[in-house]
């Protein structure tokens, strides 16, 4: 028989403060670690120094950008047509950079498309290079509807305009506008996911 004191009863409700207090301390390192996952995906990401001569932009109409998707080996292509005249093109650069850089390993392609006049290619090759671009993009040739319409049918010709493509080459998301990181994420996890589980991308 054990016999209760005040002494055994104090013990007891201190024992009870301390495992609060350490399940506390867990769930707040929880929340830090989530926060910090979220801060350095938003934060500044290491960038190389690149000139505008190293800078490699080919010249390509939509049929040929849409072969390229088809022939790509990633899990998840994501296609971006900007211009450097289209100032929300430049402000989500950064965050396309930055989702190349956490979902290349994961099986992320990024395809860049200027839709620059050719004899912006000076302007273009310099603002890659101050993003640090040092894989290979494109820029548009051909006529502009014939090139809007080849891409997508519903897309009005605004930039930016973004497209996700499945490994299989399907078009699997598409929006026009600026995008913020959240957003651009969400798409490519979902086809990324649905990659590595085998289920429908599609809901």
């Amino acid at each position: 028989m054990t016999i209760k004191t005040p002494l055994f009863d104090q013990l007891k409700f201190s024992g009870r403060i301390l495992l609060f207090a350490i399940f506390g301390l867990f769930l707040g390192l929880q929340g830090c670690s989530s926060r910090n996952d979220s801060q350095q995906k938003t934060g500044h990401i290491p960038q190389k120094q690149i000139s505008p001569d190293q800078v490699v932009v080919r010249k390509a109409t939509a049929e040929q950008i849409l072969q390229k998707v088809n022939n790509s080996d990633a899990q998840v292509v994501m296609l971006n047509v900007w211009a450097t005249w289209c100032q929300p093109c430049k402000e989500e650069f950064p965050d396309l950079m930055k989702l190349r850089y956490y979902y290349k390993e994961q099986g992320l392609e990024l395809m860049l498309v200027s839709g620059d006049f050719p004899d912006q290619l000076p302007a273009v090759k310099k603002f890659l290079s101050e993003q640090g671009v040092t894989f290979p993009t494109y820029i548009k040739t051909g006529k502009d509807m014939a090139f809007i319409n080849t891409l997508n049918p519903d897309w009005s010709g605004a930039l930016p305009a973004t497209w996700i493509f499945d490994s299989m080459g399907n078009l699997q998301d598409f929006w026009q506008g600026k995008a913020n990181f959240s957003r651009m994420e969400k798409s490519i996890l979902k086809v990324l996911n649905t990659n590595f589980t085998g289920g429908e991308v599609n809901e």
